[in-house]
């Protein structure tokens, strides 16, 4: 753990979670068990937690409760400049086609597409995306992939009933309570979006496609995808209650 902050090293210890402070603030602890009642082992602000999520260093486990993305090793390699120790991290996933055969491939989910938004203009020293805009698409991504439509890799969410390779449609009742809550909350949130741009963030934050990708499968002009991204984002982010539609012009 050499060259770690103390709140990575205080979240390295077995079974300590990253959660809000009580209170409501904007304060997070590090709580050893995830007992909130306790003295945390280390605090931090949640403009550092927000950074710390898209620069993958930790990974939301629950709703607001995020424990490291990486082991200590690897994200002491990392902040010696060693950034392939941290990307090399991969998870074997399987997923459903469209055609109902099923595929694996690597993901990480803790490699936010969204992070690349939050880097500092070098002129500016602001992220093209606001904390808000950028947690409301991590929200709806922990959700997604909580969920049952991690299994597809296409944007048919209906099509998840659809008959797999056995020819037997699946049940409703197969996926646990919990996911089929985070695919509720997944649809509910792509309808606050709204038609076209429910296509954009699914594209983006979902299914990890480029923009230009995504624009030339909606026929849209070109370099517009950002600024559609940008809007779809601060939907979420009201739809989740971290804006308020007086504050933002859509």
């Amino acid at each position: 753990m050499t060259g770690l902050p103390k709140w990575q090293k205080r979240l390295a210890i077995p079974g300590a979670v990253l959660k809000p402070l009580a209170g409501g603030g904007a304060a997070y602890g590090v709580f050893p068990r995830g007992d909130q009642r306790r003295r945390p082992l280390a605090r931090l602000e949640r403009q550092s937690v927000l950074r710390a999520r898209a620069e993958g260093v930790i990974t939301e486990v629950a709703p607001d409760c995020f424990r490291l993305a990486q082991t200590p090793d690897i994200l002491s390699q990392r902040r010696r400049g060693n950034y392939q120790a941290l990307h090399a991290v991969h998870q074997r996933k399987r997923f459903i086609n469209a055609d109902g055969h099923i595929a694996q491939r690597d993901v990480n989910l803790a490699d936010s597409p969204l992070a690349r938004w939050m880097k500092p203009d070098s002129r500016t020293g602001a992220s093209w995306l606001t904390p808000e805009e950028f947690e409301a698409g991590e929200r709806l991504r922990a959700d997604y992939h909580r969920s049952v439509l991690a299994d597809r890799i296409t944007s048919d969410w209906d099509g998840y009933l659809a008959p797999v390779r056995s020819g037997r449609p699946r049940a409703r009742e197969e996926a646990p309570l919990s996911a089929q809550d985070a695919k509720d909350r997944v649809m509910a949130a792509l309808a606050a979006a709204g038609p076209g741009l429910d296509r954009i963030v699914s594209a983006v934050c979902l299914r990890e496609t480029g923009l230009e990708a995504a624009e030339q499968a909606d026929n849209w002009p070109r370099r517009s995808g950002k600024a559609m991204l940008k809007l779809a984002l601060q939907r979420l982010a009201i739809h989740y209650g971290m804006i308020r539609k007086a504050d933002v012009s859509l």
